[in-house]
């Protein structure tokens, strides 16, 4: 049995392998190193050729003490590190290089778009710079951020007395009813602007893809209404979304304990977690009456008079989304067309022979594009960019079922 050293010592060697007494003499000045425990004198230093340790290096330690008492324990072999795999190296390669990429794209949208309120400005058509054709995009859901872009724009467009005509390009199922209504405003300010400056600018709605509920408010602030043929638009009317899953709580054992002040009783209407009241039904319906009663007034100020005859804003605000053709009919809208149509008649309307049409818009974030909300384009001679999210996701069709909705009542 081999004794165990005390607590704090190393281990007990009993026959003395792992310390070797020096060789006599000990290390000669200057020279190598004496290996612990060689085999060489003092007076055979340095080893001859061919021996062990010869060329100053020393010789192969001696095997290790085996614990158990057996033979001397040999040294494991040298095992080289493991070579790193081509396949391995060309995944770090790839990720890299994704990683730059990305790196590059972003910091080339925060260049673009640095203060967060500067726009570009990209030419469609070259033409007279002094006769120049506006084009303000309006894609995707009619929210805040979408409100705050449009203002900017249209600011720039009120500020360029060489812009004598504008379009609004609009493919928008709507959003929500303050931001709507606030674009609806900030387009009729515009026009007013112009007058009060003496310049006569005519606007024009374009509509794509969608140009329904929110957005036909929005549209409703324009001179001219054209839709693509396959459009839709219309959609007039207001929703709330609400979902109560106090059920689900029941069956689950949770409650809600919501506290509300005294004499609030409205304070918590709408709460998911309790069942639904009259009350609380009655007070978001006649929110949203108000709401739709404040549409079908913008949509009567701007298509009444060409509503067919006999047929009310009662007849045709009832929610449908109509096809290009259908809307004509019922006079929501005034050509079936696309964008070089709207071209042409701002162009006609406002008296110009060779103007020039710009588009102007705010650099994209790159998480918009990757949303599919947003598409940018950047002109300049021998560069052009252009990222377009379409490309990411397609049309996004599917946006129509957000149709036009109001905004959750704000919690203080």
């Amino acid at each position: 049995m081999i004794p165990q050293p005390p607590p704090g010592q190393g281990p007990i060697d009993p026959r003395g392998a792992l310390n070797p007494p020096n060789p006599p003499g000990g290390v000669p000045a200057g020279g190598p190193p004496m290996p612990p425990g060689g085999p060489y004198a003092p007076a055979s230093w340095p080893p001859p050729p061919g021996a062990p340790g010869a060329g100053g290096y020393p010789p192969p330690p001696p095997p290790r003490f085996n614990p158990m008492g057996g033979p001397p324990m040999p040294f494991p072999p040298f095992m080289p590190p493991p070579r790193r795999s081509a396949g391995r190296a060309l995944v770090l390669i790839a990720l890299l290089i994704l990683l730059g990429l990305s790196l590059i794209l972003n910091l080339f949208l925060a260049v673009g778009s640095l203060g967060g309120s500067s726009s570009t400005q990209s030419i469609l058509t070259s033409g007279n710079a002094g006769q120049r054709i506006a084009v303000i995009p309006v894609i995707g859901e009619i929210d805040r951020r979408q409100a705050e872009m449009f203002s900017r724009l249209i600011h720039r467009a009120e500020e360029d007395s060489a812009v004598k005509a504008l379009i609004i390009q609009i493919d928008s199922p709507g959003g929500t009813v303050t931001a709507s209504d606030q674009m609806y405003n900030r387009l009729l300010t515009f026009k007013k602007n112009c007058r009060n400056a003496g310049r006569n600018v005519p606007v024009v709605i374009s509509m794509s893809e969608l140009g329904t509920s929110g957005a036909y408010y929005l549209s409703c602030a324009g001179d001219y209404l054209i839709a693509e043929r396959t459009a839709l638009t219309g959609n007039i009317g207001v929703l709330f979304p609400n979902y109560n899953y106090s059920k689900l709580l029941d069956k689950i054992g949770v409650q809600d304990l919501t506290v509300v002040s005294s004499g609030t009783p409205y304070k918590d209407a709408g709460d998911p977690g309790n069942p639904p009241t009259t009350r609380a039904t009655a007070y978001f319906q006649a929110n949203v009456d108000s709401a739709f009663d404040l549409f079908k007034d913008v949509v009567n100020t701007a298509r009444k008079s060409k509503l067919p005859k006999g047929v009310t804003i009662d007849d045709v605000a009832d929610g449908r989304a109509y096809p290009a053709a259908d809307a004509l009919k019922k006079g929501l809208i005034d050509q079936v067309g696309y964008l070089e149509d709207a071209e042409n008649y701002a162009a006609t309307a406002a008296g110009l022979k060779n103007p020039e049409i710009v588009k102007y818009q705010e650099p994209a974030s790159f998480f918009s594009l990757l949303s599919g909300e947003a598409e940018y384009k950047y002109d300049h001679p021998g560069i052009t960019i252009k990222l377009d999210a379409s490309a990411l996701d397609g049309l996004q069709s599917s946006r129509m079922m957000y149709l036009y909705r109001g905004d959750t009542p704000l919690r203080h």
